[in-house]
């Protein structure tokens, strides 16, 4: 606004300059948009003596006899007259009037301030509402949140119990398996290596003797864990009672009877009731004064290392209690090996083979299991189990979890 009032002062001053110096050059250039003001308007003369801005804002040029007021929008000439120095009409000389902006009228201002109102008033509720719908949000979330928290807790609580379960469904599957003393009792110069995948395995080792043999077995039941673990305390029961109650030595007969045993327990007339459920094992009889070893296997093979030749006797190519499914009759083939000093045998489950790591996170793979096995044979075998432990350990490393339960046993008969 002081900024409009110089430009106005500028404009009239510069009106009179240009009025005193030279008015008829003016109208020569048709330049009506100024006014000029000279002696005939009133003005004594053309040259101020002071200006000077009053209480009211107003701006006051004085010029000798003659003042002259300035107040924004108008301005106005007053003369004083020795004869009448009372009145003002009478010292009025003339008013030159400046045209108001539309945008500074007073309606304009009304109109702008009804919209700069209407503006905070939907400001104010667009506002409201998004605060609402916030809040909104934030109470469904603590709804949900909390929500989550008891859920949390609940399965907090739940699992305690389950693992709880399984951790003592391992005491006894543990209490079943043969402990380390008949182990090394019966079978001296060997080792087990067993590395469940969870709490309770699939897999599981047998020993027994009976008529001077000694019938040991490394069986992999299917899946693993809870599922696994309930296939291992049937399977465990049934060769017990196959060797123990019936008498049958002979490793062929054994896994014959075992998968009829399978199929006789979880299959039903019923197709609700039809489990596709069975084994695979390495199954051996040793004869220590004859120095003879008879094996039979389902899928897994025999590995007997001798005069640094790894010999391989490969398993029949069905799983324990699937004969059936299979529709096939088929035997279980016995397999006859004499045994010499310082021979090494090898019974275990897939599950050292088929475990991912290394580089390139690929499967271990027999190959590999089978050098590993040549190189290591001629250790003692708690080195060989140690060798084998850490070599599958760092195969796996921090990427790789372990995919199947671990089961390999080394014996070295005679």
């Amino acid at each position: 606004m002081q900024g409009f009032w110089i430009l106005n002062i500028w404009f009239v001053l510069l009106s009179l300059g240009i009025a005193n110096s030279n008015p008829a050059q003016l109208c020569d250039n048709n330049n009506t948009d100024v006014r000029l003001y000279s002696q005939e308007d009133g003005l004594s003369q053309l040259q101020s003596i002071c200006i000077y801005q009053g209480a009211r804002e107003f701006l006051r040029i004085g010029i000798r006899n003659s003042l002259n007021r300035f107040d924004e929008y108008s301005f106005e000439i007053f003369r004083y007259h020795q004869q009448d120095n009372s009145s003002g009409s009478s010292n009025h000389i003339n008013k030159m009037e400046v045209k108001i902006p539309v945008w500074q009228t007073g309606i304009v201002y009304f109109i702008f301030g009804i919209i700069i109102i209407f503006l905070v008033y939907f400001l104010v509720q667009y506002r409201t509402k998004s605060l609402r719908k916030a809040n909104q949000i934030l109470i469904e979330k603590d709804i949900a949140s909390r929500e989550v928290e008891k859920q949390r807790r609940e399965l907090a609580i739940k699992n305690k119990n389950i693992t709880s379960s399984i951790q003592y469904a391992k005491k006894i599957q543990e209490a079943l398996l043969p402990s380390h003393v008949i182990f090394t009792k019966l079978l001296p110069d060997s080792f087990i290596l067993f590395k469940p995948k969870d709490i309770v395995s699939g897999d599981f080792y047998w020993l027994t003797e009976r008529n001077n043999k000694i019938f040991v077995s490394a069986v992999d039941c299917t899946g693993h864990g809870v599922p696994g673990a309930f296939m291992s305390l049937i399977g465990f029961k049934i060769l017990e009672n196959i060797i123990k109650v019936q008498g049958i030595e002979k490793p062929s007969e054994i896994l014959n009877i075992l998968s009829m045993g399978i199929e006789n327990t979880f299959h039903r007339d019923e197709e609700d009731y039809l489990l596709k459920d069975g084994m695979d094992l390495a199954f051996c009889a040793i004869d220590r004064d004859k120095k003879q070893l008879e094996y039979a296997g389902a899928f897994n093979p025999l590995y007997l290392i001798r005069d640094n030749k790894l010999i391989e006797t490969r398993a029949d190519r069905f799983s324990i209690g699937l004969k059936r499914e299979l529709n096939k009759q088929n035997e279980y083939t016995n397999h006859s090996v004499s045994l010499k000093k310082d021979d090494m045998i090898y019974l275990f489950s897939d599950g050292y083979p088929d475990q991912f790591g290394g580089p390139s996170g690929k499967k271990f793979m027999y190959r590999r299991f089978r050098h590993m096995l040549l190189t290591i044979h001629k250790l003692p075998l708690q080195e060989q189990k140690d060798f084998l432990e850490n070599s599958i350990e760092a195969w796996k490393g921090e990427d790789y979890d372990q995919i199947d339960d671990i089961l390999v046993i080394g014996i070295r008969p005679v």
